[in-house]
């Protein structure tokens, strides 16, 4: 699956210094590595986004269309 994401989630992870982070969580999800990542669908599963890991305190929050993840949130999970 692959990984896709807007200008502004790029400067949001390296203003944050995890943008390392966030590019390996992106690496393992387009290699089919999902449990490393955690990546789940979220409740209510109708509204169909997902959410994967970067580090202990951020996860990203995803749109899947055609098999292609659209980043369009990073929330700081604590």
């Amino acid at each position: 699956m692959k990984v896709v994401q807007e200008q502004s989630i790029i400067d949001y992870c390296v203003k944050r210094q995890i943008f390392k982070q966030y590019q390996k969580s992106c690496r393992y999800i387009n290699l089919g590595y999902y449990d490393i990542v955690d990546l789940k669908l979220l409740k209510p599963r109708n509204k169909g986004i997902y959410q994967f890991r970067i580090t202990k305190k951020y996860r990203a929050l995803a749109v899947k269309e055609n098999n292609i993840l659209f980043v369009f949130h990073i929330s700081d999970h604590q």
